[in-house]
């Protein structure tokens, strides 16, 4: 059971409904914005974000991340995207901080173990 809380960011309602769904299936307290500006304040008193980097133009998401790791360094940031070079783990990571990039698509099975594990793997097929 994944007993974490855990916020989604993407405009794609696709995209929130499905992840949701499996993420709930798999014992996740979630919530969501489509909005990056409120991507923060969503992220307060959660364990894990996961971005999905290529709803948005590039340097937005990219913004987005930075400012996630800088005000909640000690949340999980899991981000998926086609753009895995931009997205590196060491582009974000400080001390205390845990990130994970994923390659589009991301099954759900992807996002639960990436927020079980914590780990810092690319996944995905290339």
């Amino acid at each position: 059971m994944l007993d974490r809380k855990i916020v989604l960011v993407s405009n794609n309602r696709e995209t929130l409904d499905g992840v949701r769904a499996y993420l709930q299936r798999a014992g996740a307290n979630l919530s969501g914005t489509a909005r990056l500006d409120d991507a923060s304040a969503a992220a307060t008193g959660a364990d894990a974000v996961v971005l999905f980097a290529d709803d948005y133009p590039r340097q937005a998401a990219l913004d987005t991340a930075t400012t996630l790791r800088q005000l909640l360094p000690r949340t999980l940031l899991v981000v998926v995207t086609d753009d895995v070079h931009a997205f590196t783990p060491a582009s974000f990571a400080r001390d205390g901080c845990s990130v994970v990039v994923l390659r589009r698509p991301a099954w759900g099975w992807m996002l639960v173990e990436a927020v079980r594990t914590r780990s810092p793997v690319v996944g995905g097929d290339s």
